[in-house]
């Protein structure tokens, strides 16, 4: 086996695409799944794009799947922190003071994407390690 298959094979699917979901199954409500260890949370946004985050609020560590699609963003069960597709934090209710664009804390970001055509699939990019 050639040095260069070797490496892929150890690096597995860490920065790849693969899919993770039929595109059907991507509403607007935020589904939770999980895949090859991961938590996800996958959902549309007001827009019927598809947006993808690991599933666990940057401020409490909640189940981002169990809470609210506010359009651009997404909003945690536990105490509301909500959270853009970019996982940027938007806005906390209990600080008065967030300073917009300048969060302290971002949700871990998974890229995805719905397929055209055939393919009605959502296909996710795993970040290499670091």
């Amino acid at each position: 086996m050639t040095t260069t298959v070797q490496n892929y094979l150890d690096k597995g699917l860490r920065g790849l695409w693969y899919p993770v979901l039929a595109s059907w199954e991507v509403q607007s409500a935020p589904v939770g799944i999980t895949r090859l260890g991961e938590q996800i949370v996958v959902w549309r946004n007001k827009d019927g794009q598809v947006q993808a985050l690991e599933d666990r609020c940057p401020h409490r560590g909640a189940r981002l799947s169990m809470g609210w699609n506010l359009g651009d963003r997404i909003a945690c069960w536990y105490h509301g922190v909500e959270v853009a597709g970019n996982g940027e934090v938007k806005d906390v209710p209990a600080v008065e003071s967030l300073p917009a664009g300048r969060p302290a804390v971002r949700a871990q970001l998974q890229r995805a994407r719905s397929a055209r055509g055939n393919l009605p699939v959502v296909w996710r990019h795993r970040r290499s390690a670091a």
